[in-house]
């Protein structure tokens, strides 16, 4: 009997983005703790992402590279990001770690509407049912907020959904679109942003290593779910990934003491089971 040889590659893939879904998963509780303003946070943690994917461009000598392939998609890339970021920090400011995060799990199904509209992309049957399942799943928890006052969060949440949604779908349209460069620069949008309209940013030096460790915890995580990527196969990689949307209500639990309401339970049920039900079809 021949015994395969142990794929220590895909092994180290799958641990690479499970821990980038931890790190995802976090975000919440991150800026939950800490006390500046939203804009403050948005502000500061840009500068920290500039600084840190900046330097990687310049270590891996690759910045002449990107700036010569940055063309009319990046700018667009850039212009999403930017919405999408900005939007994700301020969402958890004015709703619950929970309701952000199964609402972002509706992004993929968006993403497909979006592709079918732009590029004509037809998206499979089951992922335009489960698409529709989904939004009813958000309709459920943000009929919740309005009686509880966090409507503004949840649709900021689903202003970050689509910029997000958007944004992937630039990647799929044109690949070649560089990365980095614009990731860089959608950072440095809400800095430009402040000191255009001359916005007060106050800065807290006891809250200033807070958002350098959310910062750093938010670089790791991307680059980690990049690099593991590469190891395992798209649908598992995905199928991974959809573990930030459980794990965040459990560590704003377990590390705020906050509890979902039952319509975001429920909402957030019919999310995550038209998900798993499109990507185990698929």
């Amino acid at each position: 009997m021949i015994i395969p040889p142990y794929d220590y590659s895909a092994k180290r893939g799958r641990v690479m983005v499970v821990a980038s879904a931890v790190f995802f998963s976090l975000t919440g509780v991150f800026v939950k703790l800490i006390p500046a303003d939203g804009w403050t946070i948005v502000v500061l943690r840009g500068v920290f992402i500039t600084m840190f994917f900046g330097g990687l461009l310049m270590v891996r000598k690759r910045l002449a590279e990107e700036i010569d392939a940055f063309r009319g998609a990046a700018w667009v890339a850039t212009f999403f990001a930017a919405v999408s970021g900005t939007a994700f920090i301020l969402a958890f400011k004015h709703t619950s770690v929970a309701n952000v995060a199964l609402i972002y799990a509706t992004a993929p199904f968006l993403a497909a509407v979006i592709a079918w509209t732009w590029f004509a992309e037809r998206p499979r049957p089951v992922v335009m049912v489960a698409g529709m399942v989904s939004l009813l799943g958000v309709a459920i928890i943000m009929r919740d907020s309005t009686d509880g006052g966090g409507i503004f969060g949840d649709v900021l949440a689903l202003v970050m959904t689509l910029g997000m949604a958007s944004y992937l779908c630039i990647y799929r349209r044109f690949p070649e679109t560089p990365v980095t460069l614009p990731l860089v620069l959608a950072n440095l949008v809400p800095l430009f942003v402040t000191l255009l309209i001359k916005m007060d940013v106050t800065v807290n030096p006891d809250d200033l290593w807070l958002i350098a460790l959310f910062s750093l915890s938010f670089c790791a995580a991307a680059l980690l779910l990049a690099e593991g990527s590469k190891w395992i196969s798209p649908a598992e990689s995905a199928l991974l990934s959809a573990l930030e949307t459980p794990l965040a209500p459990v560590f704003a639990f377990l590390m705020l003491n906050t509890i979902p309401s039952s319509s975001t339970m429920l909402g957030g049920a019919i999310i995550m089971c038209a998900g798993f039900v499109a990507l185990v079809k698929r």
